[in-house]
């Protein structure tokens, strides 16, 4: 119970770092990275037998779920897209995204929903608290954005792949439906191109 407590302890650290971050090449990107490994250690440790990570028998259960998810998003995304204008794009770009996306996706989901949401149930044992932390840690990260629509999905997302996750585990689905859900935010609602922003040097492959 007292490593749960410190896993817990540490992820909630992580949102006073994040928001003192100004770029991602500054030191304080380091600090979060080292704190999150060691986070992510610890939750290893703490998983002995028991872990809803990967599931085998709810293989099939669990992808199905995030496949529903994943189409009421895109549902989402569409019935508010003719407010927005997006951006034009190639299929290079599409693709490269939707890679980045699944891969940063599962990582999302890995420190969202393994390391904090699990241990909060480990530690409190409430299904329903359990997800209204992880909806509302998932959101805090998400709030520098003033997209009212992204504030709104992103608390919704958090919660439905939150109860995905405690229901059914197997967490790969998830960062699959992340990535894919990601991917037709930005191309569709973004207004800037955030990606060029952030990783330039790419920029000349697209």
């Amino acid at each position: 119970m007292i490593i749960y407590a410190i896993i817990f302890i540490l992820s909630i650290s992580m949102i006073f770092i994040y928001f003192n971050l100004k770029n991602f090449d500054s030191i304080n990107t380091v600090f979060m990275l080292l704190i999150g490994f060691i986070i992510l250690g610890l939750r290893f440790i703490s998983v002995g037998g028991s872990t809803l990570f990967y599931n085998p028998t709810t293989i099939m259960i669990s992808g199905l779920c995030a496949t529903i998810i994943t189409v009421f998003a895109a549902i989402f995304i569409q019935l508010i897209k003719k407010f927005r204008k997006g951006f034009n794009y190639n299929f290079r770009y599409l693709v490269f995204l939707l890679a980045l996306y699944i891969f940063f996706g599962f990582l999302q989901q890995l420190f969202f929903n393994f390391v904090f949401l699990e241990t909060v149930y480990n530690l409190t044992g409430n299904f329903i608290i359990s997800i209204l932390l992880g909806a509302l840690f998932y959101f805090t990260f998400h709030t520098r954005s003033k997209s009212v629509e992204f504030l709104v999905g992103t608390f919704i997302m958090g919660t439905l792949w939150g109860t995905c996750y405690l229901l059914f585990g197997n967490l790969f689905w998830l960062g699959i439906s992340h990535g894919i859900i990601g991917t037709m935010y930005y191309l569709n609602l973004w207004h800037d191109d955030m990606l060029i922003k952030r990783i330039k040097f790419i920029a000349k492959y697209l």
